[in-house]
């Protein structure tokens, strides 16, 4: 840990080395980032995005604070990052204008005025072009954990710009979805809110920023299994038995390691797991218990054939009867769990591609 860190309770940065405090909402969400002399203060909209913010000043030590600017975000869709920015009361707008692949092309004003964002291979803005020939290029330049080189004015998009990831913040730290991001640590710094995202609650991509993302602060192994668990159940629900079962044990798997790490929501993959289980085991146990009467009562028995003959039949109108009563249920089971499972899984994936776009969705 490194000298003056502070956390609270639950695990969030509140007083960075440098000083800076740091100040959440109950979603752990930043609320307000102070220094010794500038103060940044966000609101939330209904989706729980940050709506808007003010920043001021101090001279006196933080006793009085003056206002210097006032922005909101103004969202297009259910993704976290904003379409156009109210950038003062005046009404200046900026508008952030995606190309094809949906990352960020340029920025325009309602004036017209255009500014290219020319990225690198991994979605950095290195230059700001504007089609006015008369204002100056901006060249930006940052590490590969997002640190900018020495001479680098801030800029709100510059590292991951493409993405939208802004930092504009009075301490430089990245807005990373739905926790801050401390480029000079290469840490978030709240905890993961999905366990075991991945290897500790406050890394950044397993020390591979060039080859990783984190977009929206909640990157992880876990997910990519639970799709993978998503689509064995589907398989299973056109008769892949095998995949079911492999499904049913991931869930089983993943429902564990999210009890432990405190994730209520594991406790319905281990019902789902248990459930397809039982259901299997109606099944293979009405299988062995024939399988053990029709041994006992074999053919060919001297003295005893017409004796085992009627006993056999017995124990198949007994495993009819079974089959009726209790393996057919486990059929049922079996499909209920996997039009269940996948639901639920689709669901998630479902509301993860609307939050995020389908390109920060796949990371």
């Amino acid at each position: 840990m490194n000298a003056g860190i502070v956390y609270d309770a639950f695990g969030r940065t509140t007083t960075q080395a440098s000083g800076a405090t740091i100040g959440y909402y109950t979603n752990d969400l930043v609320r307000q980032q102070t220094t010794v002399t500038s103060r940044q203060t966000w609101t939330l909209d209904a989706a729980q995005r940050l709506a808007a913010w003010t920043t001021e000043s101090t001279a006196d030590g933080g006793a009085t604070w003056t206002q210097t600017g006032a922005k909101t975000n103004h969202y297009g869709s259910g993704s976290d990052s904003p379409d156009w920015i109210k950038e003062d009361t005046a009404g200046v707008i900026s508008r952030n204008v995606q190309g094809s692949s949906g990352d960020l092309d340029a920025i325009t004003s309602a004036t017209g005025d255009t500014v290219l964002q020319l990225t690198n291979i991994h979605g950095d803005v290195t230059v700001q072009l504007p089609l006015d020939t008369t204002k100056p290029v901006v060249a930006l330049a940052h590490d590969e954990y997002g640190n900018p080189e020495a001479g680098i004015a801030a800029s709100r998009y510059g590292w991951i710009g493409s993405k939208q990831r802004s930092s504009e913040t009075v301490t430089g730290a990245i807005l990373m979805g739905v926790r801050l991001y401390d480029q000079a640590l290469g840490r978030f710094l709240s905890v993961d809110p999905i366990a075991g995202g991945n290897a500790n609650a406050y890394e950044y991509c397993t020390a591979d920023p060039v080859n990783c993302y984190d977009l929206d602060g909640r990157f992880g192994w876990g997910k990519w299994i639970d799709r993978v668990g998503t689509g064995l159940a589907i398989a299973g629900m056109f008769g892949c038995a095998a995949c079911s079962a492999i499904s049913a044990g991931i869930s089983l798997g993943r429902g564990i390691y999210k009890v432990r790490h405190g994730d209520r929501t594991g406790w319905m993959d281990i019902a789902g797991s248990a459930t397809f289980g039982a259901g299997k085991g109606f099944r293979y146990a009405g299988r062995f218990w024939k399988g053990r009467k029709m041994a006992r009562y074999a053919k060919g028995v001297r003295g005893s054939g017409r004796y085992n003959k009627r006993m056999r039949s017995r124990a198949a109108k007994a495993n009819r009867r079974y089959h009726h009563h209790y393996t057919r249920r486990a059929d049922g089971i079996d499909r209920w769990y996997g039009g269940a499972s996948t639901a639920y899984g689709l669901y998630g994936e479902h509301r993860s591609y609307r939050q995020q776009g389908w390109r920060r969705w796949l990371r």
